[in-house]
């Protein structure tokens, strides 16, 4: 059973950090492992979901398709540079006139 929790502390690194800054104790977290097993949800307090995340971000990453992304890009940038013609300096026109203070509207 010590073995087992030795490879269990070994896989999940930052349990030692909880141990380092006295917030458990070894034997806390052993009887923990005893009681709960390595399965149970009463480790997700201190499994680091953070580098999970990252590692399924760098997988998701790895498992992209360049010419794909690229396809992506080039369409992204033909839409922004449509719409940025839509609103450029040079096109857009200053229709109002302000009507002269001597006339009268039917002058």
């Amino acid at each position: 059973m010590k073995e087992d929790f030795k490879n269990f502390v070994n896989n999940h690194k930052e349990l030692i950090r909880y141990v380092n800054t006295d917030k458990m104790t070894w034997q806390k977290f052993y009887d923990m492992y005893e009681l709960y097993g390595e399965n149970n949800s009463v480790w997700n307090d201190y499994f680091d979901t953070k580098e999970d995340n990252v590692s399924n971000i760098l997988d998701k990453i790895k498992n992209l398709d360049p010419d794909e992304v690229s396809k992506n890009i080039n369409t992204i940038t033909k839409a922004l540079a449509v719409i940025g013609s839509l609103f450029t300096k040079d096109e857009v026109k200053d229709t109002y006139e302000p009507m002269p203070i001597y006339k009268k509207f039917e002058d």
